[in-house]
């Protein structure tokens, strides 16, 4: 019953099982048994997992590792700092800066054509323009190449995959053309991995493909750099897309927030965002902040206990699986 009405109304679902059976409830979602749990102290807990308690191993194994391996975001402790290295090494100063003009000339072009298009849809276009900076930015493609057009096509098929119950690998059923999906991400990058090798490229893959090769270990083997650079892909675009999706009604409805948010761009005198101008503009991150919170991106986050652990005086055994809705402690009336 709970699956069903998750699927239904996620977030009014989540909301009333929380004052029904208050932070910590076992429960059943979609095919899998856990145990939920909500209120900020468990879940700054789980997040800090100063006592190593929490795995994310074991919270997302029987799901998205399915499609992208053992990503970044499925590691633990030390494992997870060794691959974090190699990384963070393609968020460097420099490389954002680079990641920032890159974004600029590709969303100038595009939204410069948007007030020719009779009838504008935002979510199609929105997912365009994202797709072509993801694939500049992470994989140094050209943003109007084919390449870019098929990666978004394998993602997106992906996405379907993983949201379907119904796991049949046969035509015509979503899981199979999300797993078909996968082959064509994972077959492109690796073809792609001999020429990002060479050279001095500023894309994120010949980055994290230079690190991987200096005298400092880990050196990640090809499956595991894959499933760092797919999953990255993957969240990238998808996130921005539904974050700023979600925005523009809200723009379009708050008539000061507009004008104080264009205000505040204006402000800069430029006509394109360097990194540095972030931090000006705190009225706009605040705006971005805000709809996170009221709309988040990703809204069921998943752990394991990796050994008994307390949560508001429940003992919670080892290797359970641990539902966390983003929704509820973002809109607890107390704060």
């Amino acid at each position: 019953g709970t699956s069903a009405r998750a699927a239904k109304d996620f977030d009014g679902t989540m909301r009333g099982m929380y004052v029904q059976y208050g932070p910590v409830a076992r429960t059943s979602l979609f095919f899998q048994h856990g145990v939920l749990v909500n209120g900020p102290e468990n879940v700054r807990k789980i997040q800090l997992n100063v006592d190593c308690d929490f795995s994310s191993w074991v919270g997302y194994a029987n799901t998205v590792t399915e499609w992208f391996g053992k990503a970044i975001l499925f590691r633990d402790y030390e494992d997870h700092r060794l691959q974090r290295r190699i990384v963070l090494s393609a968020f460097t100063a420099d490389a954002m800066k680079s990641y920032a003009e890159k974004t600029n000339a590709i969303a100038a072009r595009t939204i410069e054509n948007w007030h020719t298009v009779p009838n504008f849809i935002a979510l199609p276009h929105l997912r365009q323009m994202l797709v072509h900076i993801a694939a500049k930015i992470f994989y140094g493609l050209d943003e109007i190449s084919v390449g870019a057009a098929e990666l978004s096509s394998a993602f997106t098929a992906m996405l379907n995959g993983m949201e379907t119950v119904i796991k049949i690998d046969s035509w015509p059923f979503k899981y199979s053309r999300g797993v078909r999906g996968k082959k064509l991400v994972r077959s492109y990058l690796r073809a792609l991995i001999p020429e990002r090798s060479r050279g001095n490229g500023t894309d994120l893959m010949s980055r994290m493909l230079r690190a991987s090769m200096d005298d400092q270990p880990p050196h990640l083997t090809e499956d595991e750099l894959l499933d760092h650079l797919s999953l990255l892909f993957f969240a990238g675009y998808d996130t921005t897309t539904t974050t700023l999706l979600h925005m523009l009604p809200h723009r379009g409805q708050e008539h000061e927030l507009q004008e104080s948010m264009r205000a505040e761009s204006m402000a800069l005198g430029a006509c394109d965002l360097d990194i540095a101008d972030l931090e000006k503009l705190e009225g706009i991150d605040n705006a971005f902040h805000e709809v996170l919170r009221l709309y988040p991106a990703t809204p069921l986050t998943l752990r394991g206990t990796a050994k008994e652990v307390e949560l508001s005086e429940h003992r919670i055994p080892a290797k359970r699986l641990l539902f966390i809705p983003s929704i509820v402690n973002h809109t607890l009336p107390e704060y």
